[in-house]
């Protein structure tokens, strides 16, 4: 896999220091950090607009193993909800350049994690010790069907790099008739033979 650089998105944005509240830090708060994964206020993007509602027998993105993105982010490439022409987790991926190849895509929660735990992700730089956003949406464990309400996202600011679904496209906000969508970094991948 290749990974994109740290000014794949634009500018770098300096992160802040210690107690910051976003884009974090690694080595244990001291170091600050510099990467466009989070845009140009440093807080991240949503992974899509709404809840995608995806076509019969499209659950093939719900695949979270290594390999799984690159479906992941074609299928929700299709919905409105995820490339409405907004600036969205799925939106930048599919749409990044890099290197001029077209086939950038947004990693699967376990492409994320193996990232994360990449003993080298020093040497390609800009990774803040924050929540980055996978292309591997929920399965509900109750029906058995996938439930894209949600996605899995990866915490590097933790070792383990543990998988996490906090990632809501959907549901009521503190302000009522207001959506709130939490946001996440992105860093995009590509497969290579």
């Amino acid at each position: 896999l290749e990974v994109a650089p740290q000014n794949w998105n634009g500018t770098l944005v300096q992160c802040p220091g210690i107690g910051g509240s976003s884009c974090g830090t690694t080595d244990k708060n001291i170091i600050p950090r510099s990467t466009s994964d989070g845009g140009p206020d440093g807080k991240g993007y949503d992974v899509c607009v709404d809840s995608p509602r995806l076509l019969p027998g499209e659950a093939g993105a719900t695949g979270r193993a290594i390999g799984d993105g690159r479906r992941n982010t074609e299928v929700l490439s299709q919905t409105p909800e995820c490339a409405d022409g907004s600036t969205t987790a799925i939106t930048l991926a599919a749409g990044y350049r890099g290197g001029g190849f077209a086939d950038w895509y947004l990693p699967s929660v376990d492409e994320l994690a193996a990232l994360c735990r990449y003993t080298e992700r020093d040497a390609i730089g800009g990774f803040p010790a924050d929540k980055y956003v996978s292309s591997t949406g929920f399965f509900d464990t109750w029906t058995g069907n996938p439930d894209f309400t949600n996605f899995y996202d990866v915490d590097f600011a933790d070792n383990n790099c543990p998988q996490q679904g906090n990632v809501t496209t959907g549901g009521g906000g503190p302000d009522p008739g207001i959506t709130y969508y939490p946001q996440r970094y992105v860093r995009p991948i590509r497969a290579f033979a």
